[in-house]
């Protein structure tokens, strides 16, 4: 949540780059200066949309997924809903976090619990 926002739009072009393709499915969390860097970045790459769809996603205007409101698997418990979704429902989960962050700390030991595949990064 308070990573550096210049930092976190470097690593998440290295990053997330060799995934663009029109058969990848993006789930992006919502919350602190990551997620945000990635959607900005996800809109300038991936979101093939007219300009006006475009304005009203980065205006908020349009709802997005609630992981809260999906159907998750019974028995499977993790640090948020949204943590049990990109679980269940994500090849491979990318985490940047600042090595300080006890919330992205808990993500990591629950994917690594769960089996998923993570890529971690620091910024």
């Amino acid at each position: 949540m308070r990573a550096s926002e210049a930092a976190a739009a470097r690593r998440i072009e290295d990053l997330l780059a060799p995934y663009l393709s029109d058969r990848t499915t993006w789930l992006v969390g919502t919350v602190g200066t990551v997620d945000l860097v990635a959607v900005q970045f996800l809109l300038e790459h991936e979101l093939d949309c007219a300009e006006e769809l475009r304005a009203l996603i980065e205006e908020g205007k349009l709802r997005f997924l609630d992981a809260s409101a999906e159907s998750l698997p019974k028995g499977l418990e993790g640090p948020t809903s949204r943590d049990v979704l990109f679980c269940t429902k994500s090849d491979l989960v990318v985490l940047l976090w600042d090595g300080q962050s006890r919330g992205t700390q808990e993500m990591v030991r629950f994917y690594q619990e769960q089996g998923v595949n993570t890529l971690l990064a620091f910024v």
